[in-house]
């Protein structure tokens, strides 16, 4: 509308250069030439005397909980900078239309600025916001010039609803305790390859356990107490694959996310030692999570956030196995994007978006 009403006011002072003789219409024109051709420089200067980022301060939050995306704009110029229009979008990688919202800033010269911009997401996953666009205008808004924006990829995890499962937990699982590099530090046991502890010799000890060095140099006794290996007794895999990743959208995702991780909490609450792994499509690997207390689990989470569903077909048992050989485990849990679980090999649960109460059995 100002481009308009310029060029309207121009073409009548050229018109009245032509049919009117005296020094009041060229000086007109020539004031209205002189004054596009300085805005029009100026907004190449504001252009590069603008900088745009956004930052997140609580990067973490739970569903439904409201938190602000900071919009930081520095104007390094001596101009003002009447009008800055910017898009600000966010979305998540299964979220079928990003949102947009369109905002308008000004700020005066040699200044930095801060708007906070308030968001609330109904569902779990990894949020990314960036500006797709960003313009300055001049002093009175006749020209505008298109800013880069830094890519700060920026983004937030909304962490799913983690309940409490009823998990009933089999003997055979919670004995089996395989080879392990790790070892328990407030219990000892029968391991001989590390010692949890040395102490002075109590009648009734094994004399295998006799620590024949230290026991001549200290002229007692010494006994040996071999460590407990912290072996991991189940394997959670949960399989990403659904045959239409089109339909497979945020509400179904915010399902698995909260089964998912229900499921490795529960068994953590439990005592259970175990492993959580998935295959990550975008980075072409499969990524695995040891979990031995319910801190794990939410660690593991604010990996798993990143990962999407893909539409192919991968045997992720099999590809486990591949990645990572000798492994032994008391059970394999498979969950896929169905909501079933299986025990090694058999359906023992399904879960479905409103979540359930099963019992499950490892």
């Amino acid at each position: 509308m100002r481009k308009i009403a310029y060029l309207i006011l121009t073409t009548v002072s050229f018109y009245l250069c032509i049919m009117y003789d005296g020094a009041a219409p060229f000086y007109l024109l020539g004031f209205l030439l002189l004054l596009a051709a300085a805005l029009y420089g100026s907004s190449w200067y504001l252009r590069a005397h603008l900088k745009i980022h956004l930052n997140v301060q609580i990067p973490v939050v739970e569903k439904g909980q409201e938190f602000p995306v900071e919009i930081w704009v520095e104007n390094t110029g001596f101009l003002p900078m009447p009008k800055i229009r910017l898009t600000l979008l966010h979305d998540s990688d299964y979220v079928g239309k990003p949102e947009k919202k369109r905002l308008t800033l000004g700020i005066g010269p040699k200044k930095k600025e801060r708007q906070k911009e308030k968001f609330t997401m109904k569902y779990a996953g990894r949020y990314y916001f960036y500006v797709t666009e960003a313009r300055v205008y001049d002093a009175i808004r006749l020209f505008s010039k298109k800013v880069q924006v830094r890519d700060d990829n920026v983004f937030v995890n909304v962490l799913p609803t983690i309940r409490e499962i009823p998990v009933e937990v089999d003997p055979r699982t919670r004995q089996h305790m395989p080879d392990s590099d790790e070892y328990a530090t407030d219990r000892k046991g029968e391991d001989v390859s590390e010692i949890y502890a040395i102490r002075e010799y109590r009648p009734g000890d094994s004399m295998k356990a006799i620590h024949w060095k230290l026991s001549a140099r200290t002229e007692h006794w010494m006994v040996k107490e071999f460590s407990f290996p912290q072996g991991v007794q189940v394997l959670l895999l949960l399989d990403l694959y659904t045959a239409s990743t089109k339909n497979f959208r945020e509400e179904e995702m915010d399902a698995l996310l909260g089964n998912f991780s229900s499921l490795s909490y529960s068994l953590a609450g439990k005592g259970v030692s175990h492993v959580a792994a998935w295959y990550d499509d975008a980075a072409g690997e499969l990524r695995r999570c040891r979990i031995d207390d319910e801190e794990g689990t939410y660690a593991m989470v604010d990996q798993l956030l990143a990962a999407v569903p893909y539409g192919w077909q991968y045997d992720i048992e099999n590809g486990y196995d591949k990645e990572y050989p000798g492994e032994v485990f008391a059970a394999t849990l498979i969950f896929d994007t169905e909501g079933k679980l299986q025990n090694n090999g058999r359906v023992i649960a399904e879960f479905g978006t409103e979540g359930q109460e099963q019992q499950v059995i490892v």
